[in-house]
């Protein structure tokens, strides 16, 4: 509860997790609505799950290979979603080689340094 005279609230960075075979735009909608009042900057991660053990061990090369694929095309995909709401809000985009989990832990340690 806010109190009279209290420290008022202040947003500057909203983490929003992206995963592109889920409702973008319904995490888009609820992020903007935040964001934009506070003229925050909305940061976009995402971050591509790990390949299954049995696969990395067996076929590593190949399990490096499309690791860089899938990162290269969650960077294009962002940059295209950062085009499309560039117009009123400021962004970040990251795209990180680690779990989601991770990813989404290591963002906000580093969100909260800056």
């Amino acid at each position: 509860m806010r109190r009279p005279g209290g420290a008022g609230f202040e947003l500057r960075k909203l983490l929003v997790p992206i995963a592109f075979g889920h409702d973008v735009d319904a995490a888009l909608t609820a992020a903007r609505t935040l964001a934009i009042p506070y003229r925050a900057t909305l940061v976009l991660l995402a971050a591509p799950e790990p390949p299954p053990p049995p696969a990395s061990r067996l076929l590593p090369e190949t399990t490096a290979l499309t690791r860089q694929f899938e990162l290269d095309d969650l960077r294009h995909h962002l940059a295209e979603l950062a085009q499309q709401l560039a117009a009123d809000l400021d962004l970040q985009t990251i795209v990180a080689d680690a779990s989601p989990t991770d990813a989404i832990l290591d963002a906000t340690e580093s969100l909260q340094r800056t």
